[in-house]
């Protein structure tokens, strides 16, 4: 057997950090491999032909080879969307599938994600790292950072976790992977205090303390009918807003709904102080909106209501399930 076989086998026996990362996600939610390539992968050619998107989705085994099996170094960066996105993306649908299948609320349902990514996925990650000589520290010191770090919102916590973990197991560099959660974190304004996953948690308190930004920008995904590549939409930031309906006809708009859902149904917008609300447009079957803090369920009139990330709207009869995402500042 020659040294080539060898090492061959060695790296079959041996989960590589994307294949943790995708088996990890299906044990605890049933995701596939191609649904969650959907969300990760870019739509846009890197080369002559077809996108990684588009490769991974016609054919298991290029997903498996190309991405999945890939050792780390072998992937580009160009093969993904932005991953702070995708990961948020990624969170909304794994929620959404941890409360259907267990019976939980929102706030547990996170809990359990926050523990997971936390504890068993992040050594699971860290074990990978090692076995193909990486050194994990930035990835465990990254997790303390999390752990440790001051939110405005609590609920903020669990989607860092798995933005780390994901960005990790796409890239292979955990490195990387923390550059992309400190620039969301510095950017989006979750945090009291600048985000510096290059020293240890103790030696970064002299980070500078900032203020929660006035001027927070959210996007939308549909939950609900399920749309194929969960994409986040920007919500205009226009004081028109964005009109959502069937059949909007406006300059800022959103198609969505099903049959119970109006041509315009609904309007949502950031006014000067930085604050998004929703308006119900007089659709015939109405909006419901469900508080991602409290559960708690309203509904949406025509004097409109404040709106908040990871809150969602249900359109018309509730089959269209609408989930606001923070995606930065602007």
């Amino acid at each position: 057997m020659t040294y080539h076989d060898t090492f061959e086998e060695f790296c079959m026996q041996i989960a590589t950090p994307s294949a943790v990362m995708f088996d990890d996600i299906h044990d605890l939610t049933k995701m596939t491999n191609k649904e969650m390539a959907i969300v990760l992968l870019t739509d846009k050619p890197v080369d002559a032909g077809r996108s990684p998107r588009q490769r991974a989705i016609e054919q298991r085994s290029t997903l498996t080879r190309m991405f999945k099996q890939a050792e780390p170094g072998e992937r580009f960066a160009s093969f993904f969307n932005d991953l702070s996105t995708a990961s948020l993306t990624l969170f909304s649908r794994m929620l959404d599938l941890i409360m259907q299948r267990g019976g939980l609320d929102e706030k547990a349902a996170r809990k359990e994600l926050e523990t997971h990514y936390a504890g068993e996925a992040a050594t699971a990650m860290c074990n990978a790292l090692e076995a193909y000589e990486i050194d994990p520290g930035p990835y465990r010191n990254a997790l303390e950072q999390i752990r440790n770090r001051e939110l405005f919102d609590e609920s903020d916590r669990a989607p860092l976790y798995l933005m780390l973990f994901v960005a990790t197991g796409c890239l292979g560099d955990p490195r990387q992977a923390s550059d992309i959660v400190e620039g969301y974190v510095n950017e989006s304004g979750i945090s009291a205090m600048e985000f510096n996953a290059t020293t240890p948690f103790a030696d970064s308190a002299t980070a500078q303390l900032r203020k929660k930004p006035g001027n927070t920008r959210l996007g939308i995904v549909q939950l609900a009918p399920a749309e194929p590549d969960m994409r986040v939409e920007l919500l205009s930031t226009d004081p028109e807003g964005t009109v959502l309906g069937r059949d909007p006809g406006v300059a800022h708009c959103l198609y969505v709904g099903d049959g119970t859902v109006s041509r315009r149904h609904l309007r949502i917008w950031r006014d000067s102080a930085g604050h998004w609300f929703a308006q119900d447009l007089g659709s015939k079957h109405g909006t419901k909106l469900v508080r991602a803090d409290t559960g708690e369920t309203l509904n949406v009139g025509s004097e409109g209501v404040e709106v908040f990330a990871r809150d969602i709207l249900a359109l018309g009869s509730g089959v269209t399930r609408l989930q606001l995402l923070g995606v930065g500042i602007s």
